[in-house]
């Protein structure tokens, strides 16, 4: 079928020709049986060679895994080692793309029509390119429908398509698919239309000109975040704040964090999920702040609860938790959890032990902290580095029922005080 040749190089749209590293799966028929690794054979669809290792998506489906070994074996083909992937979710002419060029893959899109074409009209349309530019071509069915407001097209695909903010499309109306138009994409996702008519109206004020940083700084004002590919690392945007790939507006990003400082102060922390069903915003978002404040260790994660470590954790006690942990401290006694038939006091204990309170050995034993340390202090007692103790040892000298002691000794092997040897332990550290 001939085709109308297209206009690459259109110099207002400054925000194009964006290198994106990806390859197309040509046969996997050849994929190793069994194991955590499948092979596949590729083919390069981008200018540079291709030597992508780690955080990947397959497309169109969207699925993330990560590529352990990339081999090439010709000119434009390789072998790609991948883990996180079932067989069937590689089909041929896929593509895979490297996850750090945030390619998303939606059903609503914003692009960018060139200033030299003249008015379209709201139809189905055909659309290829993106991740590259024969990317889709072979499809024979319209891809989306497209509202015109101005230069902006609003894109409702019918199927999942892969986006990337500022890579080139090109689409090709249903009645005569040989006329071809070269777009850009301006926002991958769906806006409110409130929004929408925002994100209009300050693209045209660039005259249809935006570069790349001008294109996010708008999506971040209007979302008040917007996710950053690993080429824009270093960009900042004014009045916004960098929280591992997100820029974040300041004002959102502390309601957001005061939300999660808030949720989880709570006594016993709050369920993972609970908390990012509860806090209004992107939840990929809502993870990253998360995952912020616990490396930090503001937030501690436990269990699947996050709790907060910042104040005095006693003063958020009910009366019930604070009895049961006053009496604990004061037997010095062990508590079987499974012997505990009120389910209030059983999740109560729990809930002392996810904020640090008491110690819970082995998901059943729990003691008290203090009598932790003087259990600890008694195991060490007299024991030199590179000493060697056997179970029975330890248990003479400490008077313990088993059903402590297993799990007493197991906590102490997590913390690096001894290193297991068959039936034997090895003393690494006394401290």
């Amino acid at each position: 079928m001939y085709r109308i040749p297209v206009e690459d190089t259109l110099s207002e749209q400054k925000i194009n020709h964006l290198n994106i590293s990806c390859v197309e799966v040509k046969d996997n028929s050849e994929q190793n049986r069994g194991g955590k690794f499948i092979s596949i054979l590729c083919e390069n669809k981008c200018d540079e060679p291709f030597d992508e290792t780690g955080s990947a998506v397959i497309l169109p489906s969207g699925k993330k895994f990560s590529i352990r070994k990339c081999e090439k074996t010709s000119d434009n083909e390789y072998i790609l080692s991948l883990k996180g992937l079932h067989r069937k979710d590689i089909k041929r002419g896929n593509v895979i793309v490297p996850s750090s060029f945030a390619v998303e893959s939606g059903k609503d899109a914003f692009v960018l029509i060139p200033s030299s074409k003249g008015r379209l009209e709201k139809g189905n349309f055909y659309i290829e390119g993106g991740v590259f530019k024969d990317y889709n071509s072979r499809n024979n069915r319209p891809s989306a429908s497209i509202s015109f407001h101005g230069r902006v097209g609003v894109v409702r695909f019918f199927y999942p398509f892969p986006l990337v903010t500022g890579a080139r499309y090109y689409i090709s109306g249903e009645n005569n698919r040989d006329l071809i138009t070269p777009v850009t994409m301006i926002y991958p996702g769906e806006l409110t239309q409130r929004d929408a008519f925002q994100l209009s109206d300050r693209v045209l004020k660039f005259g249809g000109r935006p570069s790349l940083k001008a294109l996010y700084s708008i999506m971040l004002r209007i979302r008040q975040f917007v996710r950053l590919p690993f080429y824009m690392e270093d960009e900042v945007f004014e009045g916004s704040i960098r929280s591992g790939s997100f820029a974040i507006m300041s004002r959102e990003y502390d309601r957001i964090k005061g939300a999660i400082l808030k949720r989880t102060s709570t006594a016993g922390g709050i369920q993972i999920d609970k908390l990012t069903e509860q806090i209004k915003s992107d939840k990929n978002l809502v993870y990253q702040i998360i995952d912020e404040l616990t490396g930090e260790e503001t937030l501690v994660k436990k269990d699947g609860y996050l709790v907060n470590t910042t104040g005095d954790m006693r003063k958020n006690l009910s009366p019930i938790a604070g009895k049961l942990l006053l009496d604990l401290e004061n037997d010095k006694s062990e508590i079987n959890l499974s012997n505990i038939s009120n389910p209030l006091f059983s999740e109560t204990y729990r809930a002392l032990g996810r904020m640090g309170l008491v110690r819970i050995l082995s998901d059943d034993i729990l003691i008290g902290n203090y009598h932790f340390i003087e259990l600890k202090k008694s195991v060490m007692k007299d024991l030199k580095v590179g000493d060697e103790l056997t179970f029975t040892e330890v248990k003479e000298s400490m008077q313990l029922s088993r059903r402590v002691l297993i799990p007493l000794l197991e906590e102490l092997d997590a913390e690096g005080y001894f290193e297991r040897d068959g039936e034997n332990r090895i003393v690494l550290k006394t401290d």
